[in-house]
């Protein structure tokens, strides 16, 4: 994972202050985050949120001295993980009560059912047909992806993602009419 953060970072001295909190203090903000979570992989994911913002923020962390940065950290960590937790709560909760979920019933007959698929593998198939930088702008854009992040990890410009995106779905879109 270490690889995939610093990937994220421009520049050496950056990417060594970052290495350090990460080799230093990941094992601490595990423990906070689990603390908080109660659940292995809920504390990886809000570790990784937390090493993200620190990442975005690393320009103003302080390292001439410990026990501050390992202050600043814990209070980063608990706050994002707090976050994290209700955001996750958010998503689990249903918006209807058990028993008035309504019923959907998106297909009339089998042949919108075999409209649908058809539709569907071209869909996949224009995707696959797709040069690789615009397969991959728009997968990452797809998965949710903030266009800033995609254009760091692409090596390219906000507006190129968004050019590169809009013409994979413009692309897409032909071979479906």
């Amino acid at each position: 994972m270490l690889f995939i953060y610093l990937a994220m970072i421009d520049d050496d001295t950056q990417r060594s202050k970052f290495e350090y909190i990460y080799h230093t203090y990941y094992g601490m903000m595990y423990r906070v985050a689990y603390e908080l979570t109660k659940d292995q992989r809920l504390a990886e994911d809000a570790v990784h949120e937390t090493m993200v913002n620190i990442i975005e923020d690393i320009d103003t962390i302080r390292m001439d001295n410990p026990k501050e940065l390992k202050s600043y950290l814990y209070v980063v960590t608990k706050s994002k993980t707090i976050d994290f937790i209700r955001r996750w709560e958010k998503r689990k909760t249903s918006l209807y009560p058990a028993d008035e979920v309504p019923e959907i019933n998106n297909f009339d007959s089998p042949d919108e059912i075999a409209l649908t698929k058809i539709t569907l593998q071209k869909a996949l198939q224009a995707l696959n047909e797709l040069p690789e930088k615009y397969r991959i702008t728009l997968v990452m854009k797809i998965k949710g992806y903030k266009l800033k992040d995609i254009a760091c990890l692409t090596n390219t410009s906000e507006a190129n993602v968004k050019n590169r995106i809009h013409r994979a779905r413009k692309y897409i879109f032909s071979k479906l009419k």
